[in-house]
């Protein structure tokens, strides 16, 4: 019969702790107590949309979230979003996994550029994807139906695939033919907010940053017809309380920021929304224009005043950079 169903699971939060898996880039940030700020899981969303858009019968839990467990025997693949943060409590939920069915296991998630290696030698894991799995676990899955018969445990990037559609780092090349993410099939409502990636990547140099070491050092933007029909969509389709740009710098192109918010302006989208970037992308003139387009609230991060440590963060590259970005 081959692989037909596949259910994407993101995993429950460790006793006593919330698991965001989404934050950090999808490295993941774990909050020690029993409420924490929670991203829906953007990731999982996208690979079932990209999956439902090959023909695969997709189901998706998220375990932080809802108590609804999958049964497996309904699975022919089970695929488990794995961060940084929530490795070993991920590890430990693969392993009770294995005791419960005979579905083949996938690992994948940004953070398996860095512990990919460490899920395969740990976890009784069959695959192990590295790169934009929502750009090419369908590929994944077409390689295991086609070779189930031999099946050992495996870390694949796509290169290994021989996918087109990501570079030589795993990152997908053309962002506008990704799916929009597949919202109905989490328990969307139940979030507090909706995410949205208008871009990834981020060409700054901060030492510290995980967004960087997830989705690397080039600004990949997504058209902005792309990104404003993917709004009204979300606005007619799901009515989010708000929306979150994802982006690590929104507004590194000023002129797309202002044609993003013309574009919401133009077509009368009533969104309440939020973005992050770096300071210095912000000024007076643009900020109005974004709030009249509905944004309430930006992100922007102040690590220090110090020019001798703002320089050894690699946040800026000279005492007179780090005297401008901190005024």
């Amino acid at each position: 019969m081959g692989i037909r169903r596949v259910h994407l699971i993101n995993p429950p939060s460790a006793p006593g702790t919330v698991a965001n898996r989404e934050g950090a880039a999808g490295m993941g940030t774990v909050y020690h107590a029993p409420k924490g700020f929670l991203y829906p899981p953007h990731t999982l969303a996208m690979v079932g949309a990209s999956l439902r858009d090959a023909g695969y019968q997709v189901r998706a839990f998220d375990l932080v979230i809802e108590e609804r467990l999958p049964d497996l025997a309904e699975a022919d693949v089970v695929g488990v979003f794995i961060s940084y943060a929530t490795l070993d409590a991920d590890l430990a939920f693969i392993a009770d996994l294995r005791k419960q069915g005979s579905a083949m296991l996938v690992a994948f998630g940004p953070a398996m550029r860095f512990v990919g290696e460490a899920v395969l030698a740990r976890a009784p894991v069959d695959t192990v994807l590295v790169g934009d799995a929502e750009a090419f676990f369908g590929a994944a899955l077409r390689h295991l139906n086609s070779d189930a018969d031999s099946l050992v445990a495996r870390l694949w990037t796509p290169n290994d695939l021989d996918v087109p559609c990501c570079d030589e780092n795993g990152f997908a090349r053309d962002l506008d033919a990704l799916p929009f993410p597949a919202w109905d099939l989490l328990p969307f409502d139940e979030y507090p907010l909706l995410t949205v990636m208008a871009s990834r990547g981020c060409p700054d140099r901060c030492a510290y940053c995980p967004y960087a070491a997830a989705q690397g050092h080039r600004f990949r933007a997504r058209s902005v017809e792309s990104v404003l029909t993917e709004l009204a969509w979300l606005n007619e389709e799901f009515h989010p309380r708000r929306v979150v740009f994802r982006d690590p710098v929104f507004a590194h192109d000023r002129e797309r920021v202002i044609e993003i918010c013309d574009g919401i302006l133009r077509r009368e989208l009533r969104l309440r929304w939020e973005c992050e970037s770096r300071p210095e992308h912000f000024d007076d003139a643009l900020l109005e224009l974004m709030k009249r387009a509905g944004c309430q609230w930006v992100k922007i991060g102040l690590e220090t005043t110090d020019d001798t440590m703002l320089q050894r963060l690699k946040r800026v590259g000279s005492a007179e950079e780090g005297a401008a970005y901190v005024e």
